[in-house]
C-alpha cells in the first residue's frame, strides 16, 4: 500500500514538469526569481550608452549597484568611473570635469589652471576616506582634502599653479582647528581667522569716550558646522555655517577711567577658571579668589580701598564652606551674620 502511494506521488510530480509553481503560487525555492547579477546600460535618446553599471540582488531581494560603474558624456568621452559593493561606493573613484561641469573649477584658484581636471578619491563604506585630490590637465595638484569617513581630518589645502598654498585649514574629525590661512590680493599669505574646537576666536575691545581702553575680552564664535559635505564626484567642497551661541574663552580684562586695572578673569568655553582679581579705582586689590568651571572654590578674600582686609570665606562648588570672617574698617573682627555673609558673594565674573 505504501509503495503504491509513493509511486502515485512521483507520477503527479513528474506530470507537473520542472517549471511548475508550488501551492502558494510562488517559484520553487531552488529556482531564483531573477538573475542574481545583471549589467545595466542606460542610453540617451540617440541610443548612446551614457551609464554602465553592474547590479546584484541583495538579501532583501533588491537590485543594488555592485561592481563596475562608468559614465560617458554625449561625445562618448569617459567622464567617471568607480566600483560599488552592495550599493556603497568603494575603492578609488575618478571623475573628469571642466568649469562647465562644476562651478568650483571656475573659481579661484582653479581658474588659473588648465582643464579638464581629474577629481580622484578613495571610498570606504560609501564615504570618502583618504586624500581627495583635484589634479589639473598638466598633472599639477590644485587641491588636497584629507577625509576620514566623509569628514575632513588633517590639513585641507588649495594650491596656486606655482605650488604655493592658496588657502590652508586644519581639521580634526570634521572640526576646524588652528589658523585659516589665505592669500591676499598681492599674493602674500595672511591669517584671516583662528579656530578652536570649531569656533572662531574673537577679540572684543570697548573704549571710553576719551579713547582709553575700557575692556578687552576674548570669545569663541558660534560653532561652524558642515552645511554641505565634500563631494568628490560632483566636485563640491564642503560648506560650513556658524550657528549657536558665542562663548567667553580666554582672558577678560577691564580698566577704570583713570587707567587703573579693574578686573582680570580667565575663561574656558564659557566658564570662569583659575585665579580672578578685582581692583578698586585707586589701584588697591579689592577681591581675589579662584574659579573652577565657573564656580568659586577655596579661599576668597576682600579688601577695602584703604588696603585693609574686609572679609575672607572659603567656598566649595560655589557655596560658602564654613564660617566667614569679617573685619571693620578699623581692623576689628565683626559678627558674621547671614546678611553680611550674603554680601560677600564672589563678584559675577561675567559683569
Amino acid at each position: 500500500m505504501l509503495v503504491r502511494s509513493i509511486a502515485a506521488l512521483l507520477a503527479v510530480l513528474a506530470a507537473a514538469g520542472p517549471g511548475a509553481a508550488d501551492q502558494t503560487g510562488g517559484v520553487r525555492p531552488h529556482e531564483p526569481a531573477a538573475p542574481e547579477h545583471e549589467v545595466i546600460q542606460q542610453r540617451d535618446q540617440q541610443g548612446r550608452v551614457r551609464v554602465y553599471r553592474e547590479v546584484r540582488l541583495n538579501q532583501a531581494g533588491d537590485y543594488v549597484n555592485h561592481g563596475a560603474y562608468r559614465e560617458w558624456d554625449a561625445a562618448g568621452q569617459l567622464i567617471g568611473q568607480g566600483r560599488y559593493a552592495w550599493g556603497e561606493a568603494t575603492g578609488v573613484w575618478r571623475r573628469w570635469a571642466t568649469a562647465a561641469d562644476a562651478p568650483l573649477l571656475a573659481s579661484a584658484p582653479f581658474r588659473a589652471f588648465e582643464g579638464p581636471f581629474l577629481s580622484q578619491a578613495e571610498y570606504r563604506n560609501g564615504r570618502p576616506h583618504g586624500v581627495w585630490r583635484i589634479i589639473a590637465a598638466d598633472g599639477r595638484t590644485a587641491a588636497e582634502v584629507p577625509l576620514r569617513d566623509g569628514l575632513r581630518h588633517g590639513s585641507a589645502v588649495l594650491y596656486q599653479p606655482d605650488g604655493a598654498a592658496f588657502s590652508r585649514q586644519a581639521f580634526s574629525h570634521g572640526v576646524m582647528e588652528g589658523p585659516l590661512e589665505t592669500t591676499d590680493q598681492r599674493g602674500e599669505p595672511q591669517t584671516v581667522a583662528v579656530y578652536e574646537a570649531g569656533r572662531r576666536q574673537l577679540t572684543r575691545v570697548e573704549q571710553y569716550p576719551s579713547g582709553a581702553e575700557k575692556s578687552r575680552e576674548e570669545w569663541l564664535g558660534p560653532p561652524a558646522r558642515v552645511a554641505e559635505a565634500d563631494d568628490p564626484w560632483r566636485l563640491c567642497l564642503a560648506r560650513f555655517e556658524e550657528s549657536g551661541a558665542e562663548l567667553r574663552h580666554g582672558r577678560r580684562e577691564a580698566w577704570w577711567p583713570n587707567g587703573q586695572k579693574k578686573l582680570s578673569v580667565e575663561y574656558r568655553f564659557g566658564h570662569a577658571v583659575g585665579e580672578a582679581r578685582w581692583w578698586h579705582e585707586n589701584g588697591q586689590l579689592a577681591v581675589h579668589g579662584v574659579y573652577e568651571q565657573g564656580r568659586a572654590e577655596g579661599l576668597w578674600s576682600w579688601w577695602r580701598e584703604s588696603g585693609a582686609r574686609r572679609a575672607a570665606c572659603r567656598y566649595a562648588a560655589g557655596q560658602p564652606d564654613g564660617a566667614a570672617a569679617l573685619w571693620a574698617a578699623d581692623g576689628r573682627r565683626v559678627q558674621a551674620n547671614a546678611e553680611r555673609v550674603a554680601q560677600l558673594a564672589p563678584p559675577d565674573a561675567a559683569r
